[in-house]
């Protein structure tokens, strides 16, 4: 009710509202997330237009409005102009100047904007390692020419590389095409050298980026460990699962962490708790009690309407879990999601489209909208061995083959049955199956074939192999 009236009042008594009361209603109905936030923009953008109103004396509150657009996914139409004020406004501080970057990213500033430019040049000097680490962030992912080799020899990188943001600095390495190989050294190795002492959010940032860039993560096991049998801050609970679920680590301290997300998610916000549930999906630890906050969150309408890839991992970890009855927040979270972006969310959103297809509901329009996900082009090394020994067996099968929505590994007809040869990327670290491996397996099973799982380690020899297929086979041998 408030931004309702913020946003009519805004609109007929213009004059009464100052910059710096513009900027805090919207970054307040943007922190809430509240319904009204799309007319609190529209009137928000109405107010400031011409942007020169916030000029030089209105350095916080252009950077306030901007992310609070960003926050919202709400791109003005006269974004560059914002950008242009942004780019010609001297005294910006670090934090202002960084915040601009990561919300013109997030709405999609053109990379021929000055504002990049500008980005680059006042970021040498800075002396706030998270304002730096946020620049680098944004420059890398809107795809603007820098010679980041160069931008590492001023001293602001420096700086980066003496506290834990080198973590966010060496995620953003993972969005450039080529990134300098010694620009990775020096921030990996401050990584390395730093990990005995990062939180959560930003342990779990250096995991990802290291998988990410095909480096070691030895080093980060032990901080992992250390953390977890800690009795964590509500703030760092969230980072605390998304390190589990990195290092695939299914510890006895991700059923306290869940407890708490469901106990304590009013001070925690849904999109941690959907961190939280994500984690117990990827691991398979049961967590009924935060499931049901979530789905009940979902269905009654408490939540962001603008984070759609939240809502995906919502959708998608309820599904691996089996936690909603009839399928009901699933249902409502197709029904308001107009599209989905193509990679790890359109794939989540497929999956969703599984779970409610083999439960008997009709989401063969939505499935039908999804961008096709992008299949392997050829069979790998380790099927063809597999299938090798399969051939001298004397079992009929066929590699790769179309199931549905999935591309199964091995399937031998005769039997009605889908091999699956499941290397350490589909087991936890204590060798369970993980959550999505186990979906695969009861999605396949409703639709009425005989699935067996092999695991490959340990296996590297021919003989071991026919082993283990054996007792897998039974009779089809």
């Amino acid at each position: 009710a408030g931004a309702r009236q913020a946003a009519e009042s805004m609109a007929l008594r213009p004059r009464q509202w100052a910059a710096r009361h513009v900027s805090a209603a919207a970054w307040a109905t943007a922190v809430m997330g509240c319904r009204e936030s799309k007319a609190v923009m529209g009137s928000v953008e109405a107010w400031v237009r011409p942007c020169s109103k916030l000029g030089q004396d209105g350095q916080q509150a252009l950077a306030n409005i901007v992310w609070a657009f960003a926050a919202v996914q709400h791109r003005p139409d006269d974004l560059e102009a914002y950008s242009a004020v942004a780019s010609t406004c001297s005294g910006f501080l670090p934090q202002e100047a960084a915040m601009l970057a990561t919300s013109f990213l997030a709405l999609r500033l053109p990379k021929t904007s000055p504002f990049w430019g500008s980005l680059v040049e006042q970021c040498k000097t800075w002396t706030d390692p998270r304002a730096v680490s946020q620049a680098w962030w944004a420059l890398a992912g809107t795809g603007v020419e820098v010679d980041f080799a160069a931008l590492a020899a001023t001293p602001s990188f420096e700086v980066v590389l003496q506290s834990t943001e080198a973590s966010a600095v060496l995620w953003s390495l993972t969005l450039l095409t080529r990134p300098p190989p010694e620009v990775v050294r020096r921030a990996a190795e401050a990584c390395g050298r730093l990990a005995p002492t990062m939180p959560p959010k930003a342990l779990a940032l250096a995991i990802s980026a290291c998988q990410a860039l095909r480096l070691p993560v030895v080093a980060y096991e032990a901080r992992a460990t250390q953390l977890l049998d800690q009795d964590l801050p509500l703030e760092d609970v969230a980072g605390a699962a998304r390190v589990c679920d990195l290092l695939r680590l299914r510890h006895p301290a991700l059923d306290r962490l869940a407890m708490r997300a469901c106990a304590e998610g009013a001070g925690l916000g849904f999109k941690q708790q959907v961190a939280v549930l994500g984690a117990c999906a990827t691991l398979a630890v049961p967590c009924n009690p935060l499931a049901a906050e979530v789905r009940s969150r979902l269905l009654s309408g408490g939540y962001r309407q603008d984070s759609a890839s939240v809502l995906s991992i919502a959708a998608w970890a309820l599904a691996m879990l089996g936690e909603d009855p009839a399928g009901e927040a699933r249902l409502h979270l197709l029904r308001t999601v107009e599209h989905a972006q193509p990679g790890e969310e359109a794939s989540r959103w497929l999956q969703v489209c599984e779970s409610l297809e083999i439960e008997g509901h009709d989401v063969e329009k939505f499935a039908a909208s999804l961008p096709p996900l992008a299949q392997e082009s050829s069979v790998s090394q380790t099927h063809m061995r597999v299938s090798a020994a399969l051939r001298e067996m004397g079992v009929e099968h066929s590699i790769e083959v179309p199931l549905g929505r999935r591309v199964v590994d091995i399937f031998i007809p005769d039997k009605n049955m889908v091999l699956e040869v499941d290397g350490p990327s589909h087991f936890t670290l204590c060798g369970q199956l993980s959550g999505q491996s186990l979906f695969r397996n009861r999605v396949l099973e409703a639709q009425g074939y005989t699935v067996r799982s092999l695991a490959l380690k340990g296996l590297s020899r021919k003989q071991d192999l026919e082993m283990a297929l054996k007792p897998l086979l039974g009779d089809a041998c």
